[in-house]
């Protein structure tokens, strides 16, 4: 991710998935790989710059 992420969010069919400002990383935990299953991530990054200003 760019360096000026302001804000993430996942949506995740199996796991957890969090970015981890630390490594610069999104970070997709999945304990077990069922079988007949497809996995999916969807992410969402808003950089510093397009996000509107507060009042």
């Amino acid at each position: 991710y760019p360096k000026q992420t302001a804000k993430t969010s996942f949506q995740v069919t199996s796991g957890k998935a969090k970015y981890n400002p630390a490594i610069d990383c999104l970070v997709w935990k999945i304990r077990k790989f069922p079988g007949q299953t497809e996995p999916t991530l969807s992410a969402e990054v808003e950089l510093i710059s397009t996000r509107p200003e507060k009042k």
